[in-house]
């Protein structure tokens, strides 16, 4: 069945090149390789402290990672070593990477946020804060396709949101 499987793949490939869709080329080579997705996140909700950074705002970058390498480079840093390197982050990694920033600000409501990764073959997802306070202000996302992250005075939690369908 395996067999039967990557020979349509194989068969139709010049078909798709042809119609030039980045995901549905992505989505293509994933499943040649046989490599399963490990981000499905779809929306953020921000619970925000009133309190929050000892009433300042935080920078909080969602960084979606399309290479496995590179996930690995970005789980090291710390969040104030991330945000003063994020510029040429961005320019190094190109379209491996996709990065989502939020301003939160102290006692702040918002709606739930939209994610819409530019490809199907997600990595890794990291979060980083931009805290006043010492710490590592970093924290990985698992396969949730919704998350909650708590912003409190000295830190933030991201705490996955279970649907009853789930």
């Amino acid at each position: 069945m395996k067999t039967i499987a990557s020979f349509l793949i194989i068969a139709i490939l010049p078909i798709l090149t042809s119609c030039g869709g980045g995901d549905l080329m992505s989505a293509v080579k994933s499943a040649i390789k046989m490599e399963p997705t490990k981000v499905w996140l779809q929306k953020i909700y921000f619970e925000v402290d009133e309190k929050l950074n000892n009433d300042a705002p935080v920078t909080v970058d969602l960084v979606i990672v399309y290479e496995e390498s590179l996930l690995k480079e970005l789980s090291k840093p710390t969040a104030s070593q991330y945000f003063a390197k994020k510029e040429q982050i961005r320019r190094d990694a190109g379209d491996n990477i996709d990065v989502y920033t939020y301003e939160i600000v102290p006692g702040q409501t918002l709606p739930p946020q939209p994610v819409k990764p530019n490809h199907v073959t997600g990595q890794g997802a990291l979060v980083f804060a931009r805290y006043a306070t010492p710490g590592d202000h970093r924290q990985a996302i698992g396969p949730d396709r919704e998350i909650t992250i708590q912003m409190g005075t000295k830190d933030f939690k991201v705490i996955p949101v279970k649907n009853p369908s789930d």
